[in-house]
């Protein structure tokens, strides 16, 4: 990205406060760094089963694939259990996935979903169809599951906090979200205690990142869309939630 470079209009922004009411992060477990929050780890060896509130077999087929690259890509000691077609009520998952257009899309941190009435969400996909570009779908997909495995916005990382130019970030996020400047305060420029987190430095290429163009810093900072988990992802998740055992010879 150069100095010229814009964000589209429709270019989509997870909001971690969008389907709590917009009330402050203390206040919903979201006080978090861009690693794993303390507060919301699961635990190692966890069994995280997912349900669907709405949307066709085959899209739930394409979120599982794409979610499982968590698992898959890390070792990390946590397994993801999608329940498509066995008739289980979905009240009774961990993570439950709506796709609910107009709203965006965002999850609950964690082991906070718990605190959602069984009948509700705890996800949602809105911008996830069958007709969405793989990488934008990979990208969207393993950010919420990110969320929902206890991992926050890269950007709010506290190990060492962006310089943001504000005045130009509340510009560019209201032409192209729509955001108000409380939004945007909440959701860009808060920050955490790193006494509460789990994590590493701040990792551009995160996929809990937010692509932030050059012009919102005053030293440079830059990130792009990250579409696939890096390394630094993987490495975090395998030691928050250690190695998966490896039984037999």
């Amino acid at each position: 990205m150069s100095e010229n470079d814009v964000i589209p209009h429709d270019h989509r922004f997870c909001s971690s406060l969008e389907d709590i009411g917009f009330q402050t992060p203390a206040a919903n477990g979201l006080v978090a760094r861009a690693a794993l929050l303390n507060a919301a780890f699961w635990g190692r060896g966890v069994k995280l089963r997912v349900s669907f509130l709405d949307g066709a077999p085959e899209l739930h087929r394409r979120v599982a694939a794409l979610a499982q690259a968590w698992p898959q890509e890390t070792g990390a000691n946590f397994s993801f259990e999608f329940w498509i077609g066995n008739g289980l009520d979905p009240a009774g998952a961990d993570i439950r996935v709506a796709f609910q257009p107009g709203i965006g899309s965002f999850s609950r941190l964690g082991r906070f979903a718990q605190a959602v009435d069984r009948r509700e969400r705890t996800m949602n996909l809105g911008w996830m169809t069958m007709a969405l570009p793989e990488d934008e779908a990979r990208a969207v997909v393993l950010h919420e599951f990110g969320h929902a495995l206890g991992l926050v916005h890269e950007h709010m990382n506290p190990a060492r906090p962006i310089d943001w130019n504000k005045e130009k970030v509340r510009q560019d996020l209201r032409a192209s979200q729509g955001w108000s400047d409380d939004k945007i305060d909440a959701n860009m420029f808060h920050r955490y205690d790193p006494g509460q987190i789990f994590g590493t430095d701040v990792d551009a290429a995160s996929i809990m990142m937010y692509p932030i163009l050059p012009s919102w810093t005053r030293n440079g900072f830059a990130a792009g869309f990250n579409t696939v988990l890096s390394e630094a992802d993987k490495a975090l998740i395998r030691k928050a939630y250690g190695l998966r055992p490896v039984f037999g010879g």
